[in-house]
C-alpha cells in the first residue's frame, strides 16, 4: 500500500464545505445573521458620523433608536415584487430584516442626534457634548 500524500486544496475544500453548511444553518435559524448593512464611522472634534448602506430601502422600513448609551438600526429590506412569468437566473442581493447595535460613548449629546438618508446611505451624526470636545490652551509667558 501507498502512502496517501497529503492535498492542502482538498483540505481547503473540505473547511469550505463545512463553513458553509455552519453559516447556512446559523441564517436559517437566526435571520439577523443573513445581512447586515456595511457601514463607516468618522469622527471630527465636534461629531462622530456614521453611513450605513441602505440601498433599495425606504425611510419607514428603518428603525433607529438610543436608549442608555446604546443606539440600534434595524429595518427591513423588502423583496420585489417580479413581473409575472420572470425567472430568476442569478440573485445576490440581499433582502429581509438586520440589526445593529452600537454603544455610544458618554460625550454624545443624545437630544441632538440626527438621522438622513439619501441616495441609499444613511447618514447618523452624533454630536459631541462641548465640554468633551478637544479644547486648545493658550500658553502664556512670564
Amino acid at each position: 500500500m501507498l502512502p496517501t500524500l497529503w492535498d492542502p486544496f482538498r483540505t481547503l475544500s473540505l473547511v469550505e464545505n463545512q463553513m458553509d453548511d455552519l453559516l447556512g444553518s446559523l441564517t436559517e435559524f437566526h435571520p439577523v445573521l443573513a445581512w447586515s448593512p456595511t457601514m463607516d464611522v468618522s469622527e471630527d472634534e465636534k461629531t462622530i458620523t456614521i453611513r450605513a448602506e441602505l440601498p433599495g430601502i425606504n425611510p419607514e422600513d428603518i428603525d433607529l433608536t438610543v436608549e442608555d448609551h446604546h443606539m440600534t438600526l434595524r429595518g427591513e429590506k423588502k423583496f420585489e415584487e417580479k413581473n409575472k412569468g420572470e425567472n430568476d437566473h442569478w440573485t445576490e442581493r440581499y433582502y429581509g430584516t438586520f440589526l445593529r447595535t452600537f454603544h455610544l460613548p458618554q460625550t454624545i449629546e443624545m437630544k441632538k442626534i440626527k438621522a438622513r438618508l439619501k441616495n441609499g446611505v444613511l447618514e447618523i451624526t452624533l454630536p459631541k457634548r462641548a465640554e468633551a470636545r478637544p479644547k486648545k490652551i493658550p500658553v502664556e509667558m512670564n
